[in-house]
């Protein structure tokens, strides 16, 4: 039985990272924050950890809970790499009024020695030169809203990858959806 424990183990970890991060606040059309991502994962990591423990021991139980929210938390914040991701419509570069409410913010948080990355993407739809055009469109749009909102330009860095470098496979259209997006992380300098 003793030989049987890290294995079992190892799986109960790998069940909490995977509970946790399917947590991820990662949706077609969304735009959110790794701490979003650190509290959901973290919540649910815990709860699956958590409860099947608290169902033999309730002191065992608040340790796995911790563990587990621990676990998946961090797996998640590391996973997601400080990155927020914004979907676009097919051929489009247009901000959405969530979109938008989202740039707020993060103008506002945005303070000297940070550095904006703003990289663009593309689904394989059209041309290759057409989508690394496309793509790098997006990436401007969100540049041209930030510095609308006061980040300085010189603290805003932009690129575009084209249909290069895919999310997910472009097998279906809820896939490409997916892959119309940018890519926004802050760096600190």
């Amino acid at each position: 039985m003793s030989k049987k424990l890290p294995g079992v183990s190892a799986l109960i970890l790998i069940f909490v990272f995977l509970t946790g991060c399917a947590s991820s606040g990662y949706q077609a059309g969304s735009a959110y924050k790794p701490s979003d991502d650190w509290s959901l994962c973290s919540a649910k990591g815990g709860l699956a950890l958590g409860l099947p423990a608290a169902a033999f021991d309730l002191a065992t139980g608040g340790v796995a809970f911790v563990a587990g929210a621990l676990i998946s938390g961090v797996a998640c914040a590391n996973a997601d790499n400080g990155m927020a991701v914004m979907q676009f419509d097919l051929d489009s570069s247009a901000l959405s009024k969530e979109q938008k409410d989202f740039l707020d913010k993060l103008a506002r948080d945005v303070k000297s020695g940070m550095m904006v990355d703003v990289t663009g993407h593309a689904c394989d739809l059209g041309e290759e030169a057409y989508n690394q055009a496309l793509s790098f469109k997006r990436a401007k749009a969100v540049k041209t809203y930030l510095k609308a909102k006061g980040v300085p330009a010189n603290q805003i860095k932009i690129s575009g990858k084209g249909e290069l470098s895919p999310r997910v496979a472009n097998s279906s259209e809820n896939n490409r959806s997916q892959n119309r997006r940018a890519e926004i992380r802050v760096i600190k300098r």
